[in-house]
């Protein structure tokens, strides 16, 4: 049977309240909406059938489109749906994690993980816009121009992600995310397990 969403407010918001926007056509309901997070979990990404074109994400990145447009930069970054937010290295292009092409999958991520990433329409939009700076550095390679690096230093500077700790509240750092990003995400993934066997565990 079909999930109640949570009751609170904040959970509705994340799950319906940044549901299909006006003037997105919803599509007929899959079959896999009405399974059980145990059964839902034991299907592959890949036969879910979720696209980003029909469903919120598609309002979401016009809206990045449409800000791009609106300060002159030409670049319009590739968006397809991937496993987590992130840029692969070198590609002008933002994966979006496929949870968010789907209330339903919402419902199982908040389930999973007590969250969804990017789950509201304001943080959607914030986490495109960082993703769109990485593919904006994949398009015209700015992280490996001297004056950049004189400020930002060399992106070739290895570090370790288990001894990282972040440091919020230093004014030595640009912020501009209300959560601090994960150190050890690799940007140079570039699965798309709409392509491949993985379950959507």
């Amino acid at each position: 049977m079909a999930l109640t969403p949570p009751g609170n407010r904040r959970d509705r918001d994340l799950i319906n309240g940044a549901g299909y926007d006006e003037g997105v056509e919803a599509a007929a309901e899959p079959a896999w909406v009405t399974l059980r997070d145990e059964e839902l979990l034991a299907l592959r990404i890949c036969d879910l059938g979720v696209r980003i074109e029909g469903s919120e994400l598609q309002t979401r990145v016009g809206q990045l489109y449409d800000e791009l447009a609106a300060r002159a930069v030409s670049l319009r970054p590739d968006c397809y749906l991937g496993d987590e937010w992130f840029s692969p290295e070198g590609v002008p292009a933002i994966a979006v994690p496929f949870y968010l092409a789907h209330p339903r999958l919402k419902t199982l991520e908040l389930h999973q993980m007590l969250e969804v990433e990017g789950g509201t329409s304001e943080w959607c939009q914030r986490l495109l816009r960082h993703e769109c700076g990485h593919a904006i550095d994949h398009a015209y390679r700015i992280s490996s121009r001297r004056q950049w690096q004189e400020v930002f230093g060399s992106p070739e500077t290895e570090y370790t992600p288990d001894t990282y700790r972040p440091r919020p509240y230093s004014k030595s750092f640009v912020r501009h995310l209300p959560i601090v990003a994960r150190p050890s995400r690799s940007e140079s993934r570039r699965l798309d397990p709409l392509s491949s066997g993985r379950s959507a565990r």
